[in-house]
């Protein structure tokens, strides 16, 4: 039955690799993704340093100062810093905390109030946006980002004249600054726990729209790229007159088989090397960013090396765990499964596109027979886009099963983590063994096809020919 195989993939598989066209496609590409984030990620960092400046408008117009370290501290010389859209914002000394969020909300006046105590000897920064003052927690982060960036002037004025240039850095290190609503406040600050599920859960919601429309995509591509090509290889030897005697060396089915194993494998090499240009890319891109702007040593708002943020993150990691489907977001077994999604869908697809064309005599009817496989494929891509497959969260479980489907939303779902182990599992047996079961019934259609001579057979002749009726008999 394999009588030939090997032959038919190695010569194949040299001619593939060979071609000019071949050679050039991986080349130009591989350079492409290759120089694209060296250039971007260095041209963006460059471009966020020379306009590292401008920081968006908090929208208030005053920020109530209830300082606690030092309580004679004039903030309103941070305008005098010149930064633009904060120029003329009005720093007032409070008194308490309660009393001036209620102020604020009976006047509804667009304020934060700015809480500063002493922790550890170093100041402890609070901002807080009140409930009827109209703003939000972005324009709070504005302010913090104006804040962070002056930490330097800020723990300056906060602090006591006395002190050195060596103790003041010492503060900055050490001072611990966030922002809350007022409900956060009051209940002495966020729950640590419900924020890391929150952070899982803003993640998976942006990302389950993001990765399965990515997914559903590029699968879309690789099919519509390489499937041609397959059906175009199926068909050579028909259109050149040597079946005839291809046939007394070579079985057909082995034939078909070593084609489309040696242009499946061909492929794989090619992606493969984009793949590895992206992350040389990337990483070179990434060094070069931090070359040319790196990270500040002192952040205002974030305490480095602190145990508090060591508790935070282990808190985040535990959270992105998922006990509903037993899968974890970003695991390395998701991304294993994902892979394995692509190459049993990429199989999948080579293997009816090989089927397809073997219906056809020339190159000429390759571009008629190839609209079955297409057909499946959009049959499919519409499906997964309106059926729910674009929501890695709302997917329905029958779409990991059925393998046409499967093939498009299943990797997203198995790198996020929100589809159910086991319709993962039995959606990825499904699928290769129903790749498996179309590439052996690709060798038969091709033998039972490689001696037709005739017009482009119909639709039902064609089921005729799947289920086992040689169309070369009368």
């Amino acid at each position: 039955m394999f009588k030939g195989f090997q032959k038919v993939f190695s010569f194949t598989f040299r001619n593939q690799l060979k071609g000019k066209g071949y050679r050039g496609a991986t080349i130009t590409i591989a350079l492409i993704l290759l120089l694209a984030p060296l250039l971007i990620l260095p041209l963006s960092e460059l471009y966020k340093k020379n306009h590292s400046d401008n920081i968006d408008p908090c929208n208030a117009q005053k920020i109530y100062i209830v300082n606690e370290v030092r309580p004679e501290a004039d903030l309103n010389k941070l305008n005098d810093l010149g930064i633009e859209n904060y120029t003329d914002l009005q720093y007032v000394s409070a008194t308490g905390v309660e009393e001036t969020l209620d102020r604020i909300n009976e006047a509804k006046e667009p304020a934060l109030v700015l809480l500063v105590t002493a922790t550890d000897n170093a100041p402890k920064l609070q901002l807080i946006v009140p409930s009827e003052s109209g703003l939000k927690r972005s324009d709070a982060s504005h302010l913090e980002e104006f804040l962070q960036k002056q930490s330097q002037v800020l723990t300056g004025l906060l602090v006591s004249e006395e002190q050195s240039g060596e103790e003041m850095l010492q503060m900055i290190a050490r001072t611990d600054d966030s922002y809350y609503t007022v409900s956060d406040y009051r209940s002495g600050g966020v729950d640590q726990a419900a924020k890391a599920q929150s952070t899982r859960d803003s993640i998976i919601e942006g990302l389950s729209f993001a990765l399965p429309y990515v997914s559903i995509m590029l699968m879309y591509f690789l099919v519509i790229l390489y499937c041609s090509g397959v059906s175009m290889s199926v068909v050579l030897e028909k259109e050149s007159k040597l079946m005839d005697m291809m046939l007394v060396s070579v079985r057909p089915e082995a034939m078909v088989l070593g084609k489309l194993l040696a242009i499946v494998a061909s492929a794989f090499i090619q992606i493969a090397i984009w793949l590895v240009s992206v992350v040389v890319g990337l990483i070179g891109g990434s060094l070069l960013a931090l070359i040319i702007n790196p990270a500040p040593l002192v952040n205002l708002f974030s305490l480095a090396g602190s145990s508090a943020t060591a508790q935070s993150s282990a808190e985040l990691a535990g959270a992105v765990e998922s006990a509903s489907t037993g899968m974890t977001i970003f695991s390395p077994g998701g991304f294993v499964i994902a892979v394995l999604f692509f190459l049993g869908g990429f199989l999948l697809y080579c293997s009816l596109a090989a089927i397809f064309g073997s219906f056809a005599s020339t190159k000429e009817e390759v571009g008629s027979t190839n609209s079955g496989f297409t057909m499946i494929l959009l049959a499919s891509f519409f499906l997964s886009m309106f059926g729910g497959g674009m929501s890695a969260g709302s997917t329905p479980i029958w779409m990991y099963i059925f393998p046409f489907t499967a093939v498009l939303v299943a990797p997203a779902g198995a790198i996020l983590g929100t589809a159910p182990l086991w319709a993962i599992l039995l959606g990825l047996i499904l699928t290769y063994g129903l790749a498996l079961v179309l590439t052996g019934l690709s060798g038969r259609v091709y033998r039972m096809m490689s001696l037709y001579k005739g017009n482009v057979p119909k639709w039902g002749q064609i089921f005729k020919v799947i289920l086992g009726r040689d169309l070369t008999q009368p």
